[in-house]
């Protein structure tokens, strides 16, 4: 059914009072207005929806690749480590510390990139390095082609062989360039410190379960496709089922676990005053400005998905699509409604 003009700016009228709790409930009222979104503009989503610790939900708990959300869980691990003494403010300026025995899969080029960037160059996408993502889906394409066995990443070092083996130009570090590769070495630095300061051998993804998918209990949680509740595009050549997760994109989750993430960090940055205070003081790309929100969104190839949190107002959106950019396309008409 599609929503009348003159109900929608009674709504927008209704969310622009001054009481956040007028607000908050009414939004909380009219969930139809959003099923009704959905349906005059035929999208395929599912969503979880927080309004004050209250959820709305629509196929919440299956699963879907989040693609590049991913990226929120590991500036969130670097906030951690932060808060916990695990790494400092100078770790992260210094040039990047990864172990020797990673550094040797990479190339000559990359090892003496990595000489002169940091952690916040890495993490602002401003190394200069390449990718590595490309040349990963470059295999699985061959794999579709000649019908052989697809790769099985799960551990960060298994991702290494797919990196670029080159670099931009020296001159392009400060410079904004989107790299995958930085992320996953980020997270492989994370790894170094951690141990280091611990006297431990875990991998990334066990000292990420330790921090946040365990204690929140993100059962929904996987690094590669699961085997029931999987949603994905359908067509026969759309490889994204075959795509294994890093902390740069890819990881699988339901948008139920991804709204209970969102409104965890929500909480942590309103009534931890030294993880809010990491968080605006370094200049994360998962932390926006009008309106104050965390998060971070999200596609590949005919995949999307979005988790915003807005820290003043208590409300968390997570949504999942396995059609093109309907994910985006929803959180932007909910967007208007705030």
């Amino acid at each position: 059914m599609v929503v009348s003009t003159k109900r929608k700016n009674s709504l927008k009228s209704k969310l622009n009072s001054k009481t956040k709790k007028v607000k908050i409930n009414s939004l909380m009222l009219e969930k139809k207005i959003i099923n009704d979104i959905i349906s005059s503009n035929n999208l395929l989503v599912s969503y979880s929806i927080n309004f004050n610790n209250k959820v709305m939900n629509r196929g919440s708990n299956k699963i879907y690749p989040i693609h590049s959300i991913s990226k929120l869980f590991t500036n969130i691990m670097v906030v951690f480590l932060l808060n916990d003494n695990n790494i400092t403010i100078k770790d992260l300026n210094c040039p990047i510390q990864i172990d020797k025995n990673i550094l040797d899969k990479l190339s000559k080029n990359v090892r003496n990139r990595l000489k002169n960037i940091s952690i916040m160059d890495c993490l602002r996408h401003r190394s200069g390095l390449k990718n590595y993502l490309n040349n990963y889906y470059q295999v699985l394409l061959n794999c579709f082609n000649k019908n052989l066995k697809y790769p099985n990443p799960i551990k960060l070092e298994d991702f290494l062989k797919y990196a670029d083996k080159d670099v931009l130009d020296k001159k392009e570090i400060g410079k904004i360039n989107y790299s995958n590769l930085g992320i996953l070495l980020v997270a492989l630095s994370l790894q170094y410190y951690y141990n280091k300061n611990n006297n431990k051998k875990l991998s990334y993804n066990q000292i990420l379960n330790l921090y946040i998918i365990k204690k929140l209990k993100l059962n929904s949680f996987s690094i590669k496709k699961p085997n029931k509740d999987a949603i994905y595009p359908l067509e026969n050549d759309d490889l994204t089922k075959y795509v294994n997760g890093t902390p740069a994109s890819g990881y699988w989750m339901s948008t139920k676990d991804l709204c209970k993430f969102g409104a965890w960090i929500n909480k942590l940055f309103n009534s931890n005053d030294n993880i809010r205070k990491i968080i605006k003081n370094n200049n994360l790309e998962i932390y926006w400005k009008n309106p104050l929100r965390l998060g971070h969104w999200g596609f590949l190839q005919t995949s999307s998905s979005v988790l915003e949190t807005y820290v003043n107002n208590n409300i968390t959106i997570a949504i999942a699509s396995n059609n093109n950019d309907d994910a985006h396309i929803l959180m932007n008409k909910i967007k208007k409604l705030l």
